[in-house]
């Protein structure tokens, strides 16, 4: 099970966005987290003006994408959230990955 820190920004990233049919690398696909927790609630503590989904931005390598939990979510340790995960790549171009993550704090 992955891991989220409490009262830290941490990078989520998806890596081999493909197209099923051709193998190919997907560089330009709309992608979006959500943490949220057992019950599907949106975690709270984004900073003013942000709201889940949070973008994830197509990095330097085609296929991948990135973005930044802030550190300002309120989690609690041993709580396990779920990062909720869409790709969007264009017509039967669609995935999704539900992601159970546990809060720790960094020692």
């Amino acid at each position: 099970m992955d891991v989220v820190y409490i009262e830290n920004d941490q990078v989520v990233e998806l890596s081999g966005v493909t197209n099923a049919l051709t193998s190919a690398l997907i560089g330009s696909a709309t992608v979006t987290v959500t943490l949220q927790t057992a019950t599907g609630a949106a975690v709270s503590g984004l900073a003013t003006g942000s709201t889940w989904p949070l973008a994830m931005n197509p990095s330097a390598v085609t296929g991948t994408y990135r973005t930044t939990l802030p550190y300002t979510l309120t989690l609690t340790a041993g709580t396990t959230y779920y990062a909720n995960i869409t790709a969007s790549g264009g017509a039967t171009l669609h995935g999704e990955w539900l992601v159970p993550v546990r809060a720790t704090t960094r020692v």
